[in-house]
């Protein structure tokens, strides 16, 4: 889900020292920033928890981008990436032999 917010004065507020945490508070937002980026020389990119905030200072705008887990498709990387350890290596080793017979 995307939201877009437009802040008066956000090129001058970006140059105060407390800059992403009163950004944080006057969007709602809760958490603490986890990473920082330029994405490019507009655009300045901050992790919080579950969501992006890209920050557009020329044009005022912040455009907050929210990630849901999807049903069933966090499940099936949850076994892709191999989180389940070794569970799901003996239940794979297992069906491997199964279709070898």
């Amino acid at each position: 889900m995307t939201k877009k917010k437009s802040i008066k004065f956000l090129e001058i507020k970006m140059k105060q020292t407390n800059f992403e945490s009163n950004l944080l508070a006057e969007l709602n937002e809760d958490g603490i920033i986890k990473a920082r980026f330029w994405q490019d020389k507009n655009t300045l990119k901050l992790f919080i928890q579950d969501k992006t905030l890209l920050v557009i200072p020329e044009e005022n705008l912040i455009i907050i981008e929210e990630v849901k887990p999807r049903f069933l498709l966090r499940q099936l990387n949850f076994l892709h990436l191999n989180e389940a350890k070794k569970a799901w290596v003996w239940f794979s080793d297992f069906y491997a032999v199964l279709l070898l017979l």
